[in-house]
């Protein structure tokens, strides 16, 4: 999805911010693998798996939080066309849908 973002906003967007915003993203993503991982590694039970809960849920305040960073209003340098923001939204909608928001 950010990937699909970072293509669609390139034409109008300052591409250093949204190379910086990208890697973001991707660390956050590789981060939230990695716990994943190691969840299923140690496979808690019971009351040990709450911590992880709560660390995967801040995680995840993360991942919104960075999408929400990517609002067109704060990227855009120049007007894009209706084509470019109906995208964006869609990708930003099915992005919060996926989350289960």
């Amino acid at each position: 999805m950010a990937l699909f973002l970072v293509v669609i906003l390139w034409p109008v967007a300052s591409h250093w911010i949204l190379v910086a915003w990208f890697l973001v993203v991707a660390a956050v993503y590789a981060t939230r693998l990695m716990f994943i991982r190691a969840f299923f590694r140690e496979n808690p039970q019971g009351d040990s798996a709450i911590s992880w809960e709560r660390w995967f849920c801040l995680s995840s305040l993360v991942s919104a939080v960075i999408f929400a960073e990517s609002g067109v209003d704060i990227v855009l340098e120049k007007p894009a066309d209706i084509s470019q923001l109906i995208e964006t939204m869609t990708v930003l909608a099915m992005t919060r849908k996926e989350s289960g928001e």
